[in-house]
């Protein structure tokens, strides 16, 4: 989704840009193909420079890292080809020869990202441009939906379904394209459930809610900026100090870890509105467009 949006926002500004897929994934290639965005296959990433080809074939002015861990050599490479380096989120040892580095939540996380400048907060959230017309204040709780990441590598999904049941409670469950406990799902099967695989769109799946029991990682910032409440769930020990923070803003409640949920916070009395109206006030749906212009001045083109 990133780097979808951050395609869209380069193009838009007349600038085209190319993505280089890691592997061969036939699924990714599809969708890479049907948003209509280059890309190129590396095969050999143990090729000592297998940097050189791609950049040969593009001929970029900055190359974008969404990879989590750029190394010092690759990034040396980069620089020596005279390119900018631009990274997100990016605790890797070539982060420090970044020219920009995205790193939104750093400062949740207690985090000093590394790089020659780098964009902190929350401002600097990307999210998909379709947010802009589905984000509402939400007035009550009518539908609830549950979301926990494409894999849900702990099978939080579980335990919150079997605490919907005890309770009859209903709910739309959107289990993720990588979801990994389909043998544990049907012993689970209630009329009370909706249960949906890879959805179009999550966003307007979300949007179409007005609770949802999310993880802690982007998509719980979607729903805040579609101004949609949230009980969220840790999946991994970083996802704490996001889950603090958005609990302290005052559109989520914190239901715990993955090994230790406690869903029993939604028995309380909610202000649903002023959950809502939190969310919709502590983000802001225009991140990608302040990471493109970022994108453009550092190459001094005129955003």
């Amino acid at each position: 989704m990133t780097g979808e949006t951050t395609h869209r926002g380069l193009r838009e500004k007349g600038h085209q840009s190319a993505i280089a897929l890691l592997g061969g994934d036939v699924a990714s290639q599809d969708w890479l193909e049907k948003a209509a965005i280059p890309y190129a296959i590396v095969k050999n990433l143990k090729d000592a420079e297998w940097e050189v080809s791609l950049i040969a074939r593009f001929s970029p002015k900055v190359w974008i890292n969404d990879r989590l861990n750029t190394d010092a050599e690759h990034a040396e490479r980069i620089k020596r080809a005279g390119l900018w380096l631009c990274t997100f989120d990016d605790t890797g040892s070539g982060a420090t020869l970044a020219d920009l580095h995205v790193a939104a939540l750093a400062n949740v996380r207690g985090e000093s990202p590394a790089g020659k400048r780098t964009l902190i907060g929350a401002d600097y959230l990307i999210f998909h441009p379709d947010v802009t017309e589905l984000r509402r204040s939400q007035k009550k709780r009518k539908g609830l939906i549950v979301t926990l990441g494409g894999s849900d590598t702990h099978g939080a999904t579980i335990s919150v379904i079997e605490w919907l049941n005890a309770r009859a409670t209903s709910a739309t469950i959107v289990l993720g394209p990588a979801f990994a406990h389909e043998s544990a799902m049907s012993p689970l099967d209630s009329e009370n459930l909706i249960i949906k695989r890879s959805v179009p769109s999550l966003l307007k799946e979300l949007a179409e809610h007005d609770l949802a029991i999310t993880g802690v990682g982007l998509t719980a910032f979607e729903a805040a900026v579609l101004g949609v409440p949230t009980a969220i769930v840790a999946n991994e020990p970083w996802e704490v100090a996001h889950a603090r923070y958005l609990q302290s803003l005052g559109c989520s409640v914190f239901a715990g870890t993955h090994d230790k949920i406690n869903l029993d916070v939604l028995d309380e009395i909610m202000d649903f509105e002023g959950m809502s109206n939190a969310a919709l006030r502590s983000f802001i749906p225009d991140g990608a467009n302040r990471v493109v212009e970022s994108l453009c001045n550092l190459v001094e083109i005129e955003a």
